[in-house]
């Protein structure tokens, strides 16, 4: 009961507050002046259509790796050892916080990072604009798409797999 109470104070009214003000005009009444000025504007039409694309390349990255991750779990002769390794590695980023990697993925490639100075050379993209966001994202989008595709790999029936080997496919 007391944390319902801290949640509505603390969180639930200041974003009722904001927006009930986003309604309010000048003169007091309801208005969507404010939505329609930003919804007008070229910015953000451009800013939606960037969110989009981030989107979806980061899960189409995500998914090509998890699925590349998974199937080397599932379909090849590795070690059960390495195999534990790369199922740790695909889902080591689920269980740190966001900022961890966003932070490691620039004290490595970043101007002054690590891997930067050790190799001497810059990445060919720039690792602070789109390339950079995409790489953070799929990071962070890999464990969720290992995990799907690994539990579908999991029921997938090997034996017909052995089958079309057999057939010379």
């Amino acid at each position: 009961m007391i944390l319902t109470v801290f949640f509505v104070l603390f969180l639930g009214l200041p974003v009722i507050r904001l927006l009930w003000r986003s309604f309010s005009g000048e003169d007091g009444g309801v208005t969507l002046s404010v939505y329609q000025s930003v919804f007008q504007q070229k910015k953000f039409g451009q800013a939606l259509g960037n969110s989009f694309l981030i989107a979806g390349l980061a899960a189409g990255l995500a998914t090509i790796v998890a699925f590349i991750l998974a199937y080397t779990c599932y379909y090849t002769n590795l070690p059960k050892r390495f195999k534990n390794i790369i199922r740790l590695a695909a889902m080591l980023p689920m269980f740190l916080p966001t900022i961890t990697y966003g932070f490691a993925i620039i004290y490595s490639f970043g101007h002054q990072g690590l891997i930067t100075k050790t190799l001497g050379h810059t990445l060919p993209f720039e690792l602070y604009g789109i390339f950079g966001l995409l790489v953070g994202y799929s990071v962070y989008t890999i464990p969720v798409a290992f995990l799907l595709v690994s539990n579908t790999m999991q029921y997938i029936d090997k034996k017909g797999h052995d089958r079309i080997k057999g057939y010379g496919r």
